[in-house]
């Protein structure tokens, strides 16, 4: 799936794209620092070895615009009920192509993700200079 950030820029609240199943939203806040939050599911079935790392592939593509960046947040219930992290979280602008999670596990246990899992968000926030 492709998605333009900017042909979002209009939006005011979240919404669910009922052909991808993306949840996205546009928020504005203080001082014009605007960003756009989408939330990324992985593209298949994964396993996470205990204290080990993967990398977790999702249906989606960007071009993230200029005087942008992006980047993958981790979701508070990974994190809390799996112990589950994120690591190399920065997607320049002058990146395009498919958006991969590196997920790692820092539980005893396997983590298995399974196909259509939310495993983290994508924030893309303009890049404000002074």
């Amino acid at each position: 799936m492709d998605i333009s950030i900017a042909d979002q820029i209009a939006l005011d609240d979240a919404l669910v794209d009922d052909h991808t199943g993306v949840t996205y939203g546009f928020y504005k806040g203080p001082y014009d620092l605007s960003y756009v939050v989408l939330i990324l599911k992985s593209a298949g079935e994964t396993k996470v070895p205990a204290r080990g790392k993967a990398l977790v592939l999702t249906d989606l593509s960007i071009s993230v615009p200029k005087r942008a960046y992006a980047r993958i947040a981790l979701r508070s219930g990974l994190a809390w009920k799996h112990s589950i992290d994120i690591r190399a979280c920065v997607i320049d602008a002058d990146y395009m192509g498919p958006v991969r999670v590196i997920l790692f596990n820092h539980y005893d246990a396997d983590f298995e993700v399974k196909d259509g899992d939310r495993i983290a968000q994508l924030i893309i926030e303009k890049i404000i200079t002074f």
